[in-house]
């Protein structure tokens, strides 16, 4: 699954279990991923963007009971580019927000941490690159 898997989120695909059938098609134990990824791709050419989700909290998190930890605020992004620069090391915080960006108009402000990118929580990173990783992967599913 992605981080922002719409099979795992809302439709509670779990892993491990089998596609027997794409629309119409049976895959009849279809062994060529090529095959079965051509099937999947035509078949949701037409469905809209499965939006990435962020969620970012006002104020710091680190080192604060969950209790006294500021309430997270979610958002959800269906184009791109999204319209925001990250510091590249914990905590991840909001450095720049771009004038007239989905982030912008949504009112993602400058300081703001992030705190998950789809079902993935941040403050699971060991690096700042497995942060970029998973953000990167969210954002391209946008194309």
């Amino acid at each position: 699954f992605t981080v922002n898997s719409y099979a795992k989120r809302e439709l509670g695909v779990e892993i491990g279990w089998k596609l027997v059938r794409v629309g119409n098609t049976d895959l009849d134990e279809n062994p060529h991923f090529g095959e079965v990824n051509d099937y999947l791709s035509d078949f949701v050419k037409n469905f809209p963007v499965y939006p990435l989700i962020l969620e970012f909290s006002e104020g710091a998190r680190r080192h604060k009971a969950p209790s006294s930890r500021p309430a997270p605020q979610t958002f959800r992004f269906s184009d791109r580019p999204i319209g925001i620069d990250l510091s590249m090391r914990a905590p991840f915080r909001v450095t720049k927000v771009h004038e007239d960006s989905p982030a912008h108009q949504q009112g993602i402000l400058v300081g703001w941490e992030l705190i998950k990118i789809g079902d993935w929580e941040v403050e699971n990173a060991a690096t700042a690159r497995e942060v970029l990783t998973n953000f990167n992967e969210g954002v391209q599913a946008l194309d």
